[in-house]
C-alpha cells in the first residue's frame, strides 16, 4: 500500500511507495494530533515494510516539529532500525533549513540513536 498525505500549515506532506522504495516526509509537523496523524505511517511500516524489496530510502525534510513528532519520529525510527539490523537496506537523509540549528540538533540526536546510516543536507529558506 502507498501512502500520498497533502501538507498542511501544520503538517507535513507524506509520500510512501513500495514499488519505488521511497518514504519521505516534508514540511512542519506540529498539530496537536500527531499521533493520530502518524498512525497510518506506523501501521505501513508494521504492514508493508515487509514488502519493499529494493532500498528503502527516507527523507525528513522538516522546518518546524513539536515534541510529540520528536517522540513519533524516535517510534519511526526504532521501527525502521529492527528491519535495516535484520538486512534490509535502509537510508536516511535528514534535510534541514541553514538558519535552522534546532532541526539539526533533532535530527542528530535521532541519528545516534538510530544504528541506520545517516547523511545531512542543507536547504536555504528562499522566503527570506
Amino acid at each position: 500500500m502507498d501512502i500520498f498525505i497533502s501538507e498542511t500549515k501544520d503538517t507535513p506532506k507524506i509520500h510512501i511507495s513500495v514499488d519505488e522504495g521511497l518514504f519521505e516526509i516534508t514540511g512542519n509537523s506540529f498539530s496537536l494530533s500527531v499521533i493520530d496523524f502518524y498512525k497510518p505511517i506506523l501501521e505501513w511500516i508494521k504492514n508493508d515494510l515487509p514488502l519493499v524489496t529494493k532500498d528503502l530510502n527516507c527523507t525528513f525534510k522538516l522546518e518546524i516539529v513539536n515534541s510529540e513528532t520528536i517522540k513519533i519520529f524516535t517510534e519511526i525510527l526504532f521501527k525502521l532500525n529492527s528491519f535495516y539490523e535484520n538486512g534490509k537496506s535502509i537510508n536516511i537523509k535528514w534535510i534541514f533549513n541553514e538558519d535552522d540549528e534546532d532541526v539539526y540538533e533533532i535530527g542528530i540526536m535521532l541519528s545516534e540513536m538510530a544504528k541506520i546510516p545517516f547523511t545531512f543536507e542543507m536547504f536555504e529558506d528562499l522566503r527570506n
